[in-house]
């Protein structure tokens, strides 16, 4: 288990390098919580729940493995120079779980798919994938170093949240010109998501048309 009171006496200094291992963290929960609802589809073969299996104890021991770390840290246990780098120090283990989550994507697709021979897993890969480039940069830099947001941002399209979870409507749209914060807000949305709202819980697809 994660020792808060170890992070906390890192300091201030640290505290770039705290957001960024928080962030992977909660990026990695997002994952293993997308699986576990699908929990019918991680047992379809035998090799499906060979790999759920070794991700879920590949992500107990990466939380071991950083618990340990920083407290030795944090209690003067480690020789040498220390370094709180979150990637260079746990990247290998990071980079297995995502392999191996990508294993479960496709071994379940193609489970689904059966014989349907006129649809691959690359070709769906290739359309569900985000095309440009230069995204894909933005998000693996948002990934590492999550955007700092101030206090009580866009809480007050909570209450919209919550009104449209309980109506009968079936679209929530929002629209506005250029530069004034949708793709920000739509950010907040699906992290905000991640939880339960209200009573229930949700998936979130976020597709972005980059035409």
């Amino acid at each position: 288990m994660l020792n808060l009171a170890d992070f906390a006496k890192l300091g201030p200094d640290n505290a770039k390098s705290l957001e960024q291992t928080f962030g992977v963290l909660y990026q990695l929960g997002i994952s293993i919580s997308l699986l576990s609802g699908h929990n019918k589809l991680l047992s379809v073969t035998p090799h499906i729940r060979t790999e759920v299996g070794q991700a879920f104890n590949g992500m107990l021991k990466l939380v071991r493995d950083v618990s340990i770390y920083y407290h030795a840290a944090v209690h003067g246990m480690l020789s040498g120079e220390i370094s709180l780098d979150f990637m260079s120090l746990f990247g290998g283990q990071i980079d297995e779980f995502y392999t191996r989550e990508k294993y479960i994507t496709d071994a379940i697709w193609k489970h689904q798919l059966g014989e349907n021979e006129s649809l691959g897993i690359a070709t769906l890969r290739s359309w569900l994938d985000t095309r440009d480039r230069m995204l894909k940069k933005l998000h693996k830099e948002r990934l590492l170093t999550p955007e700092h947001r101030d206090e009580y941002t866009c809480e007050w399209f909570h209450r919209h949240l919550i009104d449209f979870s309980r109506s009968q409507e079936d679209v929530l749209a929002l629209h506005g010109p250029e530069g004034c914060g949708k793709t920000y807000l739509s950010r907040w949305t699906v992290d905000r998501l991640q939880r339960p709202l209200g009573k229930k819980t949700c998936e979130c697809c976020l597709f972005r048309d980059c035409s």
